[in-house]
């Protein structure tokens, strides 16, 4: 998909160095002229809870998670209105925002916002997101490590944006759900592709493995009612005749350790791959012999996984 966006005709300097030319006909204002944040508590706990998600947006918690609400006293949440701009203030620096289309309430910890009249408050959640304000919501946040700093409102209302008139916001914000559309679409499309790709591939290996490379070879019953035929020429025999038992986890539990010898759980085994990232554990190397019961693994070797996942062979 190929988009191309022309230019305005006519730019100036904003002033602001991070922000460098606008176009001439926009406005150079600072977040606080236009929004306002709220603070109305919930007093009596009443109302929806709602959960602030990367992915989609500001939704009822029942909605964003399978975990009943944590929070047993909602007294002190904050009350929050359609149309209203809502901030995750120790993920602002991740660009954690959302316009809430719900009436509940959130976390204490979030910030809400009131527009001012005339401001299509969904142009701002766009362009809060972006790498530009991330980076400045990133310098301006305060606390004691990247995992716990928080964006306060004067250090958030204090940084200068850029406002298109009320006309073109509202065209971004069309076009912005249009291509989004479009680009949801695509995916899908792909997804389902790869789904098929995948079904054809799956089909192709297990008629290879059961019945050969060759269409035309007689087949013979193999005895074995899940299995039906296989090639007239071909041995059947149990796996285990097959293979040799290097190496048993079982009941093994070392102490783990944040380097060392890199253990593979069933965690990393997938359907025909190894899977490094999805879980790191490791061992110390006088434990790492100490753990295997028949030796140790070598290249080449077959994985399975004998727990849950059960089944899985790389």
């Amino acid at each position: 998909m190929n988009i191309t966006l022309k230019p305005y005709p006519e730019y100036k300097d904003s002033g602001v160095p991070w922000l460098g030319k606008i176009p001439k006909h926009w406005s150079i204002m600072r977040i606080k002229d236009v929004f306002r944040e709220t603070d109305e508590r919930s007093g009596d706990g009443s109302g929806t809870l709602l959960s602030l998600t990367r992915t989609r947006g500001l939704l009822p918690q029942s909605e964003a998670t399978n975990r009943l609400a944590s929070a047993e006293d909602l007294s002190k949440y904050k009350v929050c209105k359609p149309r209203q701009l809502v901030m995750n203030r120790m993920q602002a620096w991740s660009g954690m925002f959302a316009v809430s289309s719900h009436e509940g309430l959130v976390s204490p910890d979030y910030s809400v916002f009131r527009a001012s009249n005339g401001v299509e408050v969904s142009y701002f959640e766009h362009l809060f997101k972006t790498p530009l304000y991330v980076d400045q919501f990133a310098q301006r946040s305060k606390g004691i490590g990247s995992g716990f700093n928080r964006l306060y409102t004067p250090d958030f209302g204090a940084i200068s944006i850029g406002v298109p008139p009320r006309e073109e916001q509202d065209s971004f914000v069309s076009f912005l759900a249009h291509f989004d559309h479009r680009i949801n679409r695509l995916i899908r499309a792909k997804r389902r592709l790869i789904e098929l790709l995948n079904e054809q591939k799956q089909m192709i290996i297990h008629r290879a493995v059961t019945r050969g490379l060759d269409p035309n070879v007689r087949l013979k019953p193999s005895g074995i009612d899940w299995l039906g035929d296989v090639p007239e020429h071909w041995v059947v025999l149990p796996f285990t005749k097959c293979v040799l038992e290097r190496a048993d986890y079982r009941g093994a539990t070392p102490e783990k350790v944040e380097s060392g010898v890199f253990l593979v759980t069933t965690k990393n085994i997938r359907k025909g791959w190894i899977d490094y990232e999805s879980s790191k554990e490791y061992v110390r190397v006088d434990q790492y012999q100490k753990i295997m019961r028949r030796g140790l693994p070598r290249k080449g070797d077959v994985l399975l996984t004998t727990e849950a996942p059960l089944g899985h062979v790389a």
